[in-house]
């Protein structure tokens, strides 16, 4: 996929969510700007943005289906997301009782 496809899809998902740009960025620690630039296909997200994207717009699995291509095996792909969504697990149970 080219950068302008990545953005295409990514602005989807967030659209999709009900996101603004400025929420979104929020979300990702990040700024409207970089956001733009994604969508707009001028910059490529990096992998770790990619994700988080993915998890803050609930696009895991379209995400997912995306990476599988591009990583060229569907293990590394499947073995990535599974590290992912133990580390949000993680993450959830322990802002539960404030320790994140």
């Amino acid at each position: 996929m080219t950068s302008t496809e990545v953005g295409a899809l990514l602005r989807m998902c967030r659209e999709m969510a009900g996101l603004s740009q400025d929420a979104l960025a929020q979300q990702l620690h990040s700024n409207r700007n970089t956001i733009s630039r994604i969508e707009n296909g001028k910059d490529m997200p990096e992998i770790d943005l990619f994700v988080n994207w993915a998890f803050a717009t609930r696009a895991n699995g379209i995400v997912e289906a995306y990476l599988s291509q591009q990583l060229r095996g569907q293990e590394q792909a499947q073995a990535f997301f599974q590290i992912m969504h133990a580390i949000r697990d993680v993450a959830a149970v322990l802002s539960k009782f404030q320790i994140a």
